[in-house]
């Protein structure tokens, strides 16, 4: 069943669930965050966006990155992968879905 998941990612039959959300940020570093299924931060992104900003990255390129990392935590739920535990085989998936 899981094979036939990735194999159908790959191939662009699978959309992602709208489960999550990109939000505005309580503070301008990061300017905005993104929220799991349940509204809670994941703080593992807000730190990458927050690193983001302090490189003196734009506001709109922090945005931008914010919905890439939306995508991916999407994909991985899909695959029932946890955030920590994602490999370059979740990466192909996603660039194949991508296509």
């Amino acid at each position: 069943m899981v094979d036939q998941v990735r194999q159908e990612l790959v191939e662009g039959r699978v959309g992602l669930p709208k489960s999550g959300s990109v939000v505005e940020g309580r503070s301008a570093a990061p300017p905005w965050v993104l929220l799991d299924e349940d509204g809670g931060e994941v703080e593992a992104v807000t730190s990458y966006l927050r690193d983001l900003m302090l490189s003196d990255c734009s506001q709109l390129t922090v945005r931008s990155y914010a919905f890439d990392l939306l995508r991916w935590w999407r994909l991985l739920s899909v695959v029932e992968v946890s955030w920590e535990l994602a490999t370059r085989s979740e990466v192909e998936l996603l660039v194949g879905w991508m296509r």
